[in-house]
């Protein structure tokens, strides 16, 4: 599957829980190197947890919509190459965030 088009069918599938709580999302050995767009918006999620995923690159408008919800974000053994400071502006309830590249 295409980079494009499972980053397409992971924000279908969450748009359809659109409105819907969800506690932890968890995104786990994923072929996918960036995240954008509005793949959370429009869903309550609470925590994200991207673990085992090559992510290089967060756009800054991938947590709009969902900052006012999301108390955790956890980006575990990626490759992000520069720390996603416009991406995490829009967090205002975030508690904990946890980066790890290993």
């Amino acid at each position: 599957m295409h980079l494009f088009s499972l980053a397409a069918s992971m924000a279908v599938g969450l748009r359809a829980a659109a409105k819907v709580q969800i506690a932890n999302l968890t995104i786990s050995n994923c072929n996918m190197e960036r995240l954008f767009g509005d793949v959370f918006r429009a869903n309550n999620i609470a925590k994200i947890i991207i673990k085992d995923t090559p992510i290089r690159e967060i756009a800054n408008d991938t947590f709009a919509g969902v900052g006012e919800f999301l108390k955790e974000f956890h980006l575990v053994n990626s490759r992000l190459k520069t720390f996603p400071l416009g991406a995490l502006q829009f967090l205002s309830v975030v508690t904990k965030i946890v980066i790890d590249r290993r």
